[in-house]
């Protein structure tokens, strides 16, 4: 009998799926979150440690700076897809697609 069992638990064992690795940490809603945990961003990106913006759906942009989302106007209703953004002499530009071809240019101070 042991040398019929041992065999099997050790097949059993190698079979068994080994459970997925925890990371340290975790995800929190930010307060810019909407009911759901979130509103349709589409991309973000980091200017600089601290400042970041999003586009997403609806023609929404946001701006994320001293640890606060602000939403900005934006010039359309449509879906935001891509943005990106740089700060350069006292400046930020940027431009953000979507669709149906939408290409909006933003420029001002820091």
């Amino acid at each position: 009998m042991r040398k019929f069992f041992y065999p099997l638990l050790l097949v059993l064992v190698w079979l068994t799926p080994a459970a997925p690795a925890q990371a340290a940490g975790g995800w929190e809603c930010d307060e810019f979150s909407g009911p759901n945990c979130g509103e349709a961003i589409n991309d973000v990106f980091m200017v600089a440690p601290g400042e970041a913006w999003a586009v997403g759906d609806f023609g929404t942009i946001m701006h994320r700076l001293n640890g606060e989302w602000v939403r900005v106007d934006s010039p359309t209703t449509g879906n935001l897809n891509r943005i990106k953004m740089v700060t350069t002499q006292g400046k930020t530009v940027g431009w953000a697609v979507g669709d149906d071809g939408a290409i909006i240019h933003f420029e001002g101070a820091k």
